[in-house]
């Protein structure tokens, strides 16, 4: 179920770039001084890429594989007697070209050409050091004169010593320098400094010196700048063609042509912050986030002002966020967050807006992560500040507080805490109402997107009547929008509608779930053919919706090809962009192996649910907070499957993986994940029970129960449904033990309370009530109320009749016909041959003499029972009629024989525990009184009937037979031992 959040994007920018960034080098290689091409060079990447060499014209072409612009990459050149000019004679390492035309140009020399230049240079500077030693001399034999005054004696010293300190510097360095004048390409060079090096070779220094002339450098430069003006007005006007051009295409819908062109601005300048910025915001907008990621970080590497890397670095983290890499968004986040907390201290009026924004992106973050402490203290500082600022203007900052007040909603529904989710929603819903009296345009589009989300908090409280008051709200809203802008509001009708579709088919209005299913998926597959990338995922969610409504239908062909629909989508979109689709890849494995499961066909469900299970564990590994629930989820599901397979070993080990994941974050958790391990204890429970482990099935159900009725108490309407249902699993479980009086307490608890859901919602509970009331039939049945039996599957019947469409009805509808049939005509039919014997039997005048009709009656009755071994009523029918037999026997001191009768009773019925008081009469009677007085020990405080215990029932036996005469030595130790 959607719920919308709002996160803060500054800049609004549209477009989307394809991350084929240019990791393509084109190179030149020309020979040095003449600039023609050298052919035949041998080109070896040292990674990445595979070897090429140079053709005809000098070129050549590397692809390497995942670099991107402005990467380094190293090369080894080789050509036979030749080398590059460079400081390495093999080796070129040059970066990545934003550019894809932009040529890389390398110089080459014969080594022999270059060995001769550099000699020559070499020469050239030693000459230089011959002449300055000459002049040290000339200085230091002035020295010697007497003439000298002392001030002209200290200035030639100062001479002397600076002439042999560049001496020194520069024989020492010759050789580097005689290297680095080898290596200058004449060809590049201007006229006058190649004039200047030919001077330097044939050592006229002075003359090399003076062509190069100050003002004429400067002249030259000037003139070099003034064109490079005229070309720079020229560039950033074609820059600005491919961006306006990126517009218009993305005005006209054509993302494609949109990002080419913004593609190739950013390209042909990579250090233009606003194109950077706008080409990120772009990408982000389609749902691109790796391409996002990229060119906010290339826009932060340009970016000097402090609060403009503050707002990059804020909308950087919403990409890492919405592509599951949290960690990353933490940390930029924090690093935006601290930069604008930084301004604000000097200019809080500015500033302390986005320390608000930061705060409020921070806590939809830890949301995610469901790490909610965090997240309400992020949203709490944000409505602080906000609502502090809009007491003074708000006009400005009330809708700030309306957004913050919204989020805050959507995480107490996560945490389960409805009553301070509505009142946060209705506080956000006041506002955006009020603002939007004023300025409708602006602020309808916000009353629409929270009254969705109360809609779908409604939904979850099963108060469907307020939910769909609050979708049809909000879809009147964005309908009339959209008859004016269906471009921008199409997306949210389509939102609104699939919300509706999911509360329509939890109300099992299938029609009109389908019908709001298919508009939406009709609007986002139109929205897809022109924006792929940004709705193919709301296709495949919708799809995924449907597939659901199906699997409820049993239309399991039409649900296993939507899912395979949305599977697809999903896949194709996990293949570009794994980290943001690969969760919802897994999602749908998980949804198809919950449609395969009901199909029985549990292979491929285990198939589904492995794939899915992979996927979250792998997932999990970096980002633990957010998909470990989805593992223990799918754990959960696995563990029903191998229960279904009665692979019990299996089964408990994913549930115990699962309850293990589910206490672990309960423990920091308890609001937002106690009522998950509650289910999977519900879970362990139906899988105890079936294993006739009662201790630990009811072990496991009351923890369950203990859960759900804490968590009732502050929230009833939504945990209520949940102690029903774990009171109804108790009481089966307790009837499957033999404690029927246990076991209808706990039904008549559930059935109480789905009579009080039924009256709030009673399509969707009035079918629980009927099923409960099967369960409580057979319960009647073992009790042998024949007539009780069949009022209450005539109830159960009319009541499931009342909402046909819910698939409990169906069942409840289904299991009647199966139920009252079997019990109802073998009984019957056994009932019309017994009636004499029973007439027989009332006619009598002591008790001894009803032996002989009670006995032709258990005849007739195991007959019976043997051609319907499956009746309950015959069951129970049979077990009363060996009891009654005990009882005559016992009158006619038949002890043994009235041993005999009990036990089969009992072995026919265990449930009638009655027969347990004629047994201990029996053993008494034989003298078997260590038998007898445990019987006595274990029933003496258990409930009777629903008037008395086991100890009266006891003592009323022994005083009825005390009455005819039949009495023994141990009646008294009897007696006393139930007194105690």
């Amino acid at each position: 179920m959607k719920r919308v959040l709002f996160p803060f994007l500054l800049l609004l920018f549209f477009i989307h770039p394809s991350t084929s960034q240019n990791n393509r080098l084109i190179g030149l290689i020309t020979y040095q001084n003449t600039g023609e091409p050298v052919n035949g060079v041998s080109i070896t990447p040292t990674e990445g890429a595979n070897p090429t060499q140079s053709n005809d014209v000098g070129q050549f072409q590397v692809d390497f594989k995942g670099k991107s612009p402005g990467d380094m990459v190293k090369m080894i050149l080789n050509k036979d007697q030749y080398r590059v000019v460079g400081v390495d004679p093999m080796i070129v390492e040059v970066a990545l070209r934003q550019e894809a035309g932009d040529l890389v140009r390398i110089v080459m020399v014969s080594k022999r050409e270059y060995e001769q230049r550099e000699e020559r240079y070499v020469k050239a500077i030693e000459k230089q050091l011959a002449e300055k030693d000459k002049e040290i001399r000339f200085y230091r034999d002035q020295l010697t004169e007497n003439k000298l005054t002392d001030a002209e004696r200290r200035g030639l010293t100062q001479q002397i010593g600076e002439l042999t300190l560049a001496v020194e510097r520069l024989e020492k360095n010759k050789t580097e320098l005689a290297e680095r004048l080898a290596r200058v390409d004449l060809d590049q060079a201007s006229s006058f400094a190649r004039k200047a090096l030919e001077e330097f070779e044939t050592g006229n220094l002075e003359k090399a010196i003076a062509l190069m002339d100050d003002e004429k450098l400067d002249d030259f430069w000037k003139h070099t700048l003034e064109q490079e003006e005229k070309v720079k007005r020229a560039k950033l006007q074609g820059i600005e063609n491919y961006m306006i051009k990126a517009r218009l295409s993305f005005a006209a819908g054509k993302s494609n042509d949109a990002y080419k062109n913004f593609l190739k601005a950013v390209e042909r300048d990579s250090t233009n912050l606003s194109n950077l910025w706008e080409l990120a915001y772009f990408c982000a907008e389609l749902n691109q986030q790796g391409r996002a990621i990229n060119f906010y970080q290339q826009a932060l590497h340009q970016c000097k002002s402090e609060s403009n890397q503050a707002s990059l670095l804020n909308n950087l983290a919403n990409q890492f966020k919405n592509n599951n890499q949290y960690d990353q968004a933490e940390a930029a986040y924090r690093e935006a967050l601290e930069n604008y907390q930084r301004l604000a201290r000097d200019n809080p009026q500015r500033f302390e807006p986005y320390v608000a924004m930061t705060q409020n992106n921070l806590g939809i973050m830890y949301a995610d992560l469901n790490a909610y402490a965090r997240a309400e203290a992020a949203y709490r500082e944000a409505l602080e500040i906000r609502k502090r600022l809009a007491k003074d203007n708000p006009e400005r900052f009330e809708p700030d507080v309306a957004m913050t007040q919204n989020n805050l909603g959507n995480m107490y529904v996560d945490l389960n805490a409805y009553d301070r989710a509505e009142a946060a929603y209705q506080e956000a819903l006041e506002n955006y109402q009020r603002l939007a009296r004023d300025n409708p345009q602006r602020f309808e589009p916000y009353v629409a997107m929270t009254q969705n989300n109360l809609g779908s908090m409604y939904v979850d409280l099963n108060a469907y009547d307020q939910a769909e008051a609050a979708y049809q709200e909000a879809l009147e809203i964005i309908k009339r929008l959209a008859k004016d802008n269906p471009q921008r509001f199409e997306p949210d009708v389509a939102m609104t509608q699939n919300n509706l579709g999911i509360m329509y088919a939890d109300l099992n209005l299938y029609d009109q779930a389908g019908a709001a299913y298919r508009e939406a998926l009709e609007i986002y597959q139109h929205l897809a053919r022109d924006n792929p990338q940004r709705f193919e995922p709301y296709v495949a969610n919708t799809q995924n919706n449907l597939g659901a409504m199906y699997s409820d239908l049993n239309a399991y062909d039409q649900a296993e090809a939507v899912y395979e629909e949305a599977l697809e989508i999903y896949q194709h979109l996990a293949k570009d962009d794994p980290q943001r689709f690969e969760p919802d890849v897994a999602n749908t494995q998980n949804n198809l192996g919950n449609m395969y499961q009901n199909l029985n066909a549990y292979d491929q469900a285990e198939a589904s649910y492995e794939q899915a299970l992979e996927i979250y564990q792998r997932l999990a590994k970096d980002n633990p907070q957010h998909f470990e629930p989805d593992v223990a989820n799918t754990q959960n599901n696995l563990g029903t499957i191998y229960y279904n397979l009665n692979a019990y070993d299996q089964a408990e080990a994913a549930y115990e993986q699962a309850l293990e994941i589910y206490q672990r974050l309960a423990r920091d958790n308890p609001q937002r994940f106690e009522s998950y391990v509650a289910n999977t204890q519900n879970n362990l429970g139906a899988m105890y029970s079936d294993l006739n482990a009662y201790d630990q099935a009811e072990a496991a159900y009351r923890e369950a129960l203990e859960t759900y009725q804490r968590l009732a108490k502050d929230n009833p309407e939504r945990f209520e449904p949940d102690v029903a249902m774990t009171q109804n699993n108790l009481g089966l479980m307790i009837y499957s033990m033999g404690n029927l009086e246990k076991a209808t307490t706990y039904l008549n608890n559930s059935l109480s309370l789905y009579r009080k859901l039924a009256q709030q919602s009673p399509k969707v509970y009035t079918p629980e009530v009927a099923r409960t009331l099967m369960i409580k039939a057979l319960i009647l049945v073992t009790q042998g109320d024949q007539s009780a039996v069949n009022l209450t599957l005539l109830k159960a019947k009319e009541l499931a009749e009342q909402y046909p469409e819910a698939p409990i009805s169906a069942t409840v509808l289904q299991y009647f016909d199966q139920l009252y049939r079997e019990i109802n005509e073998p009984l019957e039919r056994a009932k019309a041959q017994i009636q004499p014997l029973e007439a027989k039997i009332a006619a009598s005048t002591t008790e001894a003499e009803k032996v002989s009709p009670q006995q032709e009656m258990i005849q007739i009755l195991v007959e019976a029972w043997r051609a319907h071994p499956d009746n309950r009523g015959l069951q129970n029918q049979l077990s009363n009629a060996y009891g009654s037999l005990a009882w005559y026997l016992l009158f006619a001191q038949q002890f043994e024989a009235a041993e005999r009768a009990a036990r089969d009773g009992l072995e026919t019925d265990p449930f009638q525990k009655w027969i347990n008081t004629n047994l201990a009469l029996a053993l008494l009677f034989q003298g078997k009184y260590e038998e007898a007085k445990a019987l006595y020990l274990q029933f003496k405080d258990q409930s009777f009937n629903k008037s008395m215990d086991f100890k009266t029932a006891f003592l009323q036996d022994l005083t009825d037979l005390e009455a005819a005469g039949i009495t023994h030595r141990d009646v008294e130790k009897v007696r006393a031992l139930l007194q105690r």
